[in-house]
């Protein structure tokens, strides 16, 4: 693929989210509930694939008011699949510590998936890698990055997105 087209592509995807963002009004029902930021490829313009990820940052954080959010969410239905995971209790190496709610759903033919991550406070990792990426990243590595990212997207491979910045911005070969 052009690289040229690969801008492109990951532009679309952007708009895609945009619009599916605006169209479940999933932020502003969010925001109830905490502070949002959305982060990850979509903050640093490098959205290959099709999931949003979003921390809600509340310093009152619980796992009842996390399954009250996650029952008003299924309650509304624009979603087709929810998902809850408990990382305060059972931390995983690489996960913020905090509840994770995951939605799936279809959008404009695409399957599309949405991490929301509900946490005391800012994730400090998270924060410290989105904050190195967008120092180090230029032009030449952003196209290695959306290259990298598109080849995973259509060769089905799950590398997760932050393993990809790393390799690149540290020129390391990963695939």
């Amino acid at each position: 693929m052009v690289k040229t087209d690969l801008i492109k592509l990951s532009q679309k995807v952007k708009k895609e989210a945009d619009e599916l963002l605006h169209k479940t009004e999933l932020i502003g029902f969010l925001s109830e509930h905490g502070k949002v930021f959305i982060w990850g490829s979509y903050k640093l313009d490098l959205m290959m694939g099709r999931d949003i990820d979003i921390n809600v940052i509340d310093k009152d954080s619980s796992k009842d008011k996390t399954i009250g959010i996650l029952n008003s969410l299924i309650r509304e239905n624009k979603f087709r699949g929810y998902i809850f995971y408990d990382f305060v209790k059972r931390r995983k190496k690489g996960f913020p510590k905090g509840y994770y709610i995951g939605l799936k759903t279809r959008f404009k033919g695409n399957k599309w998936v949405i991490d929301i991550w509900l946490l005391r406070q800012t994730d400090q990792e998270s924060d410290k890698l989105l904050k190195n990426v967008k120092k180090k990243l230029n032009k030449e590595k952003k196209l290695k990055i959306l290259e990298l990212k598109h080849r995973c997207v259509k060769e089905k491979l799950e590398i997760r997105s932050h393993l990809i910045y790393k390799a690149v911005l540290e020129n390391k070969k990963i695939l």
